[in-house]
């Protein structure tokens, strides 16, 4: 790969982010173009193409972040819900940011976009 994504411009300091959690491996922040208040990106800071790509131990650690930020915006904004996200392939929309991530974002009917 030779363009760094923006995974790893965020984990180099190139971009600024609001990172809400950082590991050797893996790093969650707040995307820069929400969906809504409370959107954050989980990734690996190393560079995956797909879900089935991940090491068996970084994947539960993304799930474990997932499940530690879920409880915290449930505390914190008491949503209508909360989506857990991931995408896989070519589609457009599916290839920003280039690297396997999980999105996790509050849903509540009167933000939804």
């Amino acid at each position: 790969m030779n363009e760094q994504s923006v995974v790893q411009k965020i984990v180099s300091r190139e971009l600024d982010a609001v990172i809400v959690y950082e590991s050797d491996e893996v790093i969650a922040f707040a995307d820069h173009d929400p969906i809504n208040f409370g959107h954050i990106l989980i990734a690996p800071k190393a560079h995956y193409r797909t879900l089935l790509d991940l090491p068996d131990h970084l994947l539960l650690e993304i799930h474990d972040v997932a499940r530690d930020l879920y409880r915290r915006l449930e505390i914190r904004f008491k949503p209508d819900g909360i989506g857990l996200m991931q995408n896989n392939g070519s589609y457009p929309e599916f290839e920003e940011p280039p690297n396997k991530s999980l999105r996790v974002s509050r849903e509540n009917l009167s933000v939804l976009s």
